[in-house]
């Protein structure tokens, strides 16, 4: 029998639970993020170009619309860094540096919706939201492009940064870029991926050459930031963020057939029910930070043991109505 001190203080750790779960911003992550630990050799390799590990942006329609206002842009170009650079440029121009917030708060769409957001000034737009127009430009020209959540050195607890890295196949390599800050980074005049860019701020290296066209910070604080900011970092397994979006299966699962109803929720509740309902997707981490996955399960049992013990209080006193 279910007495009411066991029920009392069950309701006491959901109140307290909920509290922390919209206060602190590694719990809702923890929960809901798939973590996974891949091998290190998939960060660089082309090969996951042609992998199941990851989806790459696929040309939709939407894409197309993107290709046909960044074609002319880079038309003059030759590289495959110069096109970059220039969609680089052109980003920063027309986007980042006459981008004022509005009235208007955001609301998670598609990359054709954010960039009409962007465009109006909606409120909470970030450097996410950046990489994803970033990452749409650059696909629309077929280059695969990957997306890397940087958490800090607070570990997903609210300092983070969102890059874009690119494979330039006459480099034949992984190359970063920052949207936000309209930059990338090199070692003695080649450009490097992220991975590369931790390796060299985390033993000091004094050889990072950093290069586009940084906004307001010079080179010893940009170092600095990124110092923390690649204490812990996430790539996402997928990019093609048109091509899901706008598929309302892949977005949705088993729920499609209310897409229209949960379209309508709030941003992070979007978000976070795309993650649980959707296609699975992950977030890949280095085998250093491996330490992860303890936290992981730990948010996740207690999760389900609250919830066990919920439904059994439910069941009971629906059972005793019953009766």
């Amino acid at each position: 029998m279910v007495k009411k001190k066991p029920l009392f203080i069950i309701l006491i750790i959901d109140v307290i639970f909920i509290a922390l779960f919209v206060n602190i911003r590694s719990i809702p992550r923890l929960a809901i993020w798939n973590i996974k630990t891949i091998e290190d050799k998939i960060f660089f390799s082309s090969s996951s170009n042609k992998s199941d590990d990851f989806n790459f942006e696929k040309k939709t329609s939407e894409i197309g619309l993107f290709n046909e206002e960044i074609i002319e842009v880079i038309s003059d170009k030759e590289t495959d860094l110069e096109k970059i650079e220039k969609i680089l440029l052109f980003l920063k121009t027309n986007y980042i540096d006459t981008f004022r917030p509005k009235d208007d708060r955001l609301v998670w769409g598609s990359p054709l919706y954010l960039k009409k957001q962007v465009e109006n000034g909606a409120r909470g737009i970030n450097c996410f939201h950046f990489s994803i127009l970033f990452n749409s430009y650059v696909s629309s020209l077929g280059y695969r492009s990957r997306i890397w959540a940087l958490e800090g050195d607070d570990y997903l607890e609210g300092f983070g940064h969102t890059v874009v890295e690119i494979f330039l196949s006459d480099l034949d390599r992984w190359v970063v870029f920052d949207p936000s800050f309209s930059i990338y980074f090199s070692v003695n005049n080649m450009p490097i991926g992220l991975l590369d860019l931790k390796y060299h701020i985390a033993y000091n290296k004094d050889d990072i050459g950093i290069h586009g066209f940084p906004r307001y910070f010079s080179r010893q604080p940009i170092i600095e930031l990124y110092r923390r900011l690649t204490q812990l970092v996430l790539l996402r397994s997928s990019s093609d963020f048109s091509y899901k979006l706008n598929d309302s299966r892949l977005r949705w699962g088993g729920l499609f057939f209310i897409s229209g109803l949960l379209s309508r929720l709030p941003y992070e509740a979007q978000r976070g029910l795309e993650m649980l309902l959707g296609r699975k997707e992950y977030f890949y981490q280095l085998k250093e930070n491996d330490n992860l996955a303890f936290q992981v399960l730990a948010v996740r049992m207690f999760i389900l043991i609250l919830l066990i013990a919920n439904i059994y209080i439910v069941l009971f006193y629906l059972s005793k109505k019953w009766h």
